[in-house]
C-alpha cells in the first residue's frame, strides 16, 4: 500500500487535489481509500486515537493507495490553537508516523502551500456567509481576519514541524504550490507513483 498524506491550511485546495488524484489513480485500475481527519472527539482516549483506529481498519483491507486528508501534525496545531487544549507531545506523532511508515510500501507527504491573498480571503468569506447568512458585515470581516491569523500560524507551525519534528524522511516530503488551485489540479508528483 502506498500512502499520500496531504496537509495545508483551510481552503487551499486539499479536497480538490485529493478528489482529482483519487480519480486519476482509479483510472489506472488502482483501489484508493481516502481518510479525512478532524478534531479530537470526546470519546477518544488519546489525541491520536482517530489515526490508530483508522490505520487498524486499513490493515484489514486490500488497497493500493491510502490518501490522508490532514494528519497528526494538524492535531498538534489545531487542538491547542482552536480548542485551547494543552500542547500535545510530539511523541504521539512519532507513534502514528512510525506505524504508517511500517505499513506503507511508499509514503509521500504533500504540503499544499498557499500564501494568504484575496482569493483565499474570498473563499473564507463565502464559506462564512454561507454558514451565517444573517451575519453583519462587521462580524464576517472579523471572522475573516481571525482566519487569516490562523492560516499564517498554521504554516509557521507546520513548516517547522516538517523541518525538525517529523520522522518522515525529508526526501518523502513535497511542497505543492497552492496557487495552482483549480478544478483539475492533482498532486503534482503522481507520475512518480508506483502504479500497480
Amino acid at each position: 500500500m502506498e500512502t499520500i498524506i496531504v496537509l495545508g491550511a483551510d481552503r487551499v485546495g486539499k479536497t480538490t487535489a485529493i478528489r482529482n488524484t483519487k480519480k486519476l489513480l482509479e483510472s489506472f485500475g488502482s483501489s484508493v481509500l481516502v481518510a479525512h481527519f478532524s478534531g479530537i472527539d470526546p470519546s477518544h482516549h488519546s489525541p491520536i486515537q482517530q489515526f490508530t483506529d483508522s490505520l487498524s481498519d486499513v490493515n484489514s483491507n486490500s488497497i493500493d493507495f491510502l490518501i490522508l486528508d490532514r494528519f497528526v501534525s494538524d492535531t498538534l496545531f489545531y487542538e491547542p490553537y482552536r480548542a485551547k487544549m494543552p500542547p500535545i507531545s510530539h511523541e504521539y506523532s512519532y507513534e502514528v508516523e512510525s506505524l504508517l511508515l511500517s505499513c506503507s510500501s511508499r509514503l509521500d507527504l504533500v504540503l499544499i502551500e498557499h500564501e494568504w491573498n484575496s482569493d483565499i480571503e474570498n473563499r473564507h468569506r463565502e464559506e462564512i456567509i454561507e454558514q451565517y447568512p444573517k451575519a453583519s458585515h462587521y462580524w464576517v470581516h472579523s471572522q475573516v481576519k481571525k482566519r487569516e491569523i490562523e492560516h499564517k500560524e498554521y504554516y509557521k507551525f507546520t513548516k517547522e514541524y516538517l523541518r525538525s519534528g517529523t520522522i518522515v524522511p525529508q526526501e518523502n516530503i513535497h511542497t505543492m504550490d497552492g496557487h495552482l488551485y483549480d478544478s483539475s489540479v492533482t498532486l503534482s508528483y503522481c507520475d512518480g507513483l508506483e502504479l500497480p
